[in-house]
């Protein structure tokens, strides 16, 4: 396991490395923003009322606060409701990871990821 984990979050990490293959980091996972929104999500029955892109406003403010200048987020292939919220407040994909890399990385079936970014200041 890399020497760079933090040896009190080693133990906690140990059943994940086998998954990238014992890099703790893989690639698709290596940030390319200062500001990481890492998870945005609704109840199912409090969908469709704006909440989501309320929460995502609500997070580009406090990273803008923070003097942040490019925010990033990560969407799963497949997920049509989350990529249109992160694109109608201003979200650009930049890179996308296909299926394809996860089985050929990884050996796992996973429908990939697209990473969206957005200028803050």
């Amino acid at each position: 396991m890399s020497d760079a984990l933090d040896p009190e979050w080693r133990d906690e990490c140990a059943e994940f490395v086998p998954l990238w293959g014992g890099n703790l980091r893989p690639f698709f996972l290596t940030p390319q923003a200062t500001w990481i929104i890492e998870n945005v999500a609704v109840l199912p029955g409090a969908r469709g009322r704006g909440f989501g892109k309320a929460l995502l406003r609500a997070l580009l403010e406090e990273g803008r606060s923070q003097q942040h200048d490019f925010a990033g987020i990560m969407v799963i292939n497949g997920n049509d409701v989350a990529r249109h919220t992160y694109e109608s407040i201003g979200f650009k994909p930049y890179q996308t990871f296909h299926a394809d890399y996860f089985w050929e990385q990884f050996n796992i079936e996973f429908p990939g990821v697209t990473k969206f970014g957005l200028r803050l200041n």
